[in-house]
């Protein structure tokens, strides 16, 4: 590693990067991409090249006045070369990175953060290539509050095998002697909703036994198995099965959960408001909870279970 460190540049196949560039691109922030870095090379390397050529016509005037052929015979100066495109430039940091993958992963694991935030995507699984295509719909990242990834894990679903993920991180937590997160935040509003609802909806009990019922019989019948649990029932329920066949009602906690965000505790780090205080107030009229859930159970609006 002392020999590496005193080494100026990083070679690759064809063009050597001077190691001043790479720490240029290490400190890449909201704004400082590699495009942008591309434009500051280039203007650079023409200053460089023109003041060159500026000292080179300068040195070759004299003899342009003494000489006796005219006009004499100079070598045309070069002309600027062309720079490594902003994707190479990207290709270059990211072997930079991977030399320094021990060194980012001490630094990560120094600093883990009490603020998560989990995020999916489908972008990454998109671009596997050969034997893996295919093989996972959902790439899962969980970062801190500094923007480093902690863990990213491959499923075949959208939340399969979290928890095992989630146990885990836990226990690279308490390997380092670090409190555990206070906070842990999606990335995605649709997906806070989702987790939210069970503060504003629940599902009709007696639909939902039906519905089980139903399915472990349908189960049985189609599998042929002797005794299927609950929890393997629970699983083969999908969401648009309990829309179809289930009453849905208010519960009275959605008040409690209006007011938790109209709160202090309904802020960001920066202290802005999730919500907006008169906006809350002007449209929350309790009355019209009961307009969002089903009507009370009647022997003509009772759905039937599959």
């Amino acid at each position: 590693m002392g020999h590496r460190s005193q080494f100026p540049a990083l070679l690759t196949y064809r063009y050597t990067c001077d190691i001043r560039v790479l720490r240029m691109m290490r400190e890449r922030t909201m704004g400082n991409s590699v495009t942008q870095l591309y434009k500051k090379l280039l203007e650079q390397h023409s200053e460089a090249w023109m003041q060159r050529v500026l000292q080179y016509l300068t040195a070759c005037e004299p003899f342009t006045r003494l000489s006796a052929v005219h006009p004499p015979a100079f070598a045309e100066p070069p002309l600027l070369p062309d720079l490594p495109k902003p994707k190479w430039l990207l290709a270059v940091y990211a072997r930079d990175v991977l030399g320094r993958l021990h060194e980012v992963k001490a630094k990560i694991t120094s600093i883990f953060g009490s603020v998560l935030k989990m995020d999916y995507t489908k972008k990454v699984t998109k671009k596997l290539a050969g034997a893996a295509a295919g093989t996972a719909a959902w790439c899962t990242n969980v970062g801190n509050e500094h923007g480093q990834v902690l863990v990213s894990v491959l499923t075949a679903g959208e939340g399969q095998a979290l928890d095992a993920m989630s146990a885990g991180l836990m226990k690279r937590f308490r390997e380092a002697g670090q409190a555990a997160p206070k906070i842990i935040l999606l990335q995605a509003s649709q997906r806070r909703l989702t987790f939210t609802s069970t503060c504003i909806f629940e599902w009709d009990p007696e639909d939902v036994a039906a519905l089980r019922r139903a399915k472990k019989k349908e189960w049985e019948l189609t599998t042929r198995v002797g005794h299927i649990s609950e929890e393997a029932v629970t699983t083969r329920i999908t969401q648009r099965e309990l829309a179809l066949h289930c009453r849905r009602r208010t519960i009275r906690l959605i008040g409690s959960l209006i007011s938790l965000f109209d709160s202090v505790s309904g802020k960001d780090t920066l202290g802005v408001p999730l919500l907006d205080h008169e906006h809350i107030q002007n449209i929350w009229q309790e009355k019209h909870v009961g307009c969002t859930q089903d009507p009370e159970r009647t022997c003509s609006t009772r759905r039937q279970a599959p």
